[in-house]
């Protein structure tokens, strides 16, 4: 199944994490109630495409730390700042996996 994902699918793929991670800006503004489950669904997707592109493989580590940035939101309480800080590192890093994939 892995040979079959294009490195133009997962750009693809990356794009979208980039507006999901955005997502999470409003959510947090405005307290709202989905914030918590829409980060669960989110972690809970940036596993399976660990396991499924192999092309986010040799990312892992980067992959690794949007996933542990996610869970820190899960599991603590923290200011719009925080999350806008965080969020746009999670873009930061998204983006420096889409140039090592070229």
């Amino acid at each position: 199944m892995n040979n079959l994902i294009s490195d133009e699918l997962v750009n693809d793929y990356l794009s979208v994490l980039i507006s999901k991670l955005f997502k999470i800006l409003p959510l947090k503004e405005n307290n709202s109630d989905t914030l918590h489950e829409y980060l669960q669904s989110l972690q809970i997707e940036m596993f399976g495409a660990i396991n499924v592109i192999d092309n986010v493989q040799f990312n892992r580590a980067k992959v690794l730390s949007i996933i542990n940035i996610i869970q820190f939101f899960i599991d603590n309480d923290y200011d719009v700042v925080v999350c806008k800080r965080e969020v746009f590192k999670c873009i930061d890093i998204i983006k420096k996996i889409e140039k090592s994939l070229g």
